[in-house]
């Protein structure tokens, strides 16, 4: 049954305010819930804010996210500073990149990347490289499909020469975004334009090429 607390506030016999109570909030701050709805009260009115309030609210974001516990809660915080496009903000994502969680620092490359912000895709090619699990390397060689430049081809490198299929079609499945000539599913040509290079353009491609990539033959 729900009942009454002494300031007319309905609660919940598990102990949740269904109404906010004042006195809860002052003595042990706000839940979890209420945290996520201020920071996303904040993305909300990105827009609205003058250059100033987006500088001093990526600040508090940026501190807050490397004092949260919560990585749900770390998510949301990525996904406002995204919103916020300044200096500050770019600190506050890139420090996504090193969370503990995989699951923040995927959210950590895709909010990375809302601005396309060059700075970002030596961060991402680095990311690419020393990250352990696959899910964040994927997210990185498919961020990188964002940018078309020397840098960018160049920091998918690594990803066209691993030993992962996966990770090997998705860096070629970026690179093929901006190239002018597709190389099917020639591994080495791939890998030559990603340094820099013009391979020559596939000759009498076979089906099967095209369906079953060198790098899975």
């Amino acid at each position: 049954m729900l009942g009454c607390t002494k300031n007319g506030a309905i609660s919940s016999p598990f102990g949740w305010g269904i109404k906010d109570d004042p006195a809860d909030l002052a003595k042990y701050g706000p839940n979890p819930t209420q945290r996520r709805d201020e920071i996303r009260r904040m993305a909300r009115y990105a827009e609205e804010m003058s250059d100033s309030e987006k500088q001093l609210t990526a600040n508090k974001l940026t501190q807050q996210i490397k004092e949260e516990q919560d990585p749900l809660l770390r998510i949301e915080i990525l996904k406002a500073l995204a919103t916020l496009q300044t200096p500050a903000a770019h600190e506050g994502l890139r420090s996504g990149l090193y969370d503990s969680e995989m699951r923040v620092r995927v959210m950590a490359v895709e909010t990375m990347v809302v601005g396309k912000d060059p700075k970002a895709i030596e961060e991402l090619g680095d990311l690419i490289v020393r990250d352990r699990e696959l899910d964040v390397r994927l997210a990185a060689a498919k961020a990188l499909e964002q940018f078309d430049s020397p840098e960018s081809r160049k920091a998918l490198l690594p990803a066209v020469q691993d030993r992962d299929p996966a990770l090997r079609y998705v860096a070629i499945q970026s690179l093929r975004q901006h190239s002018q000539v597709d190389y099917g599913g020639d591994a080495s040509k791939w890998e030559a334009y990603a340094m820099g290079e013009n391979p020559a353009p596939p000759e009498n491609v076979s089906m099967t090429s095209w369906m079953i990539p060198s790098f899975l033959r």
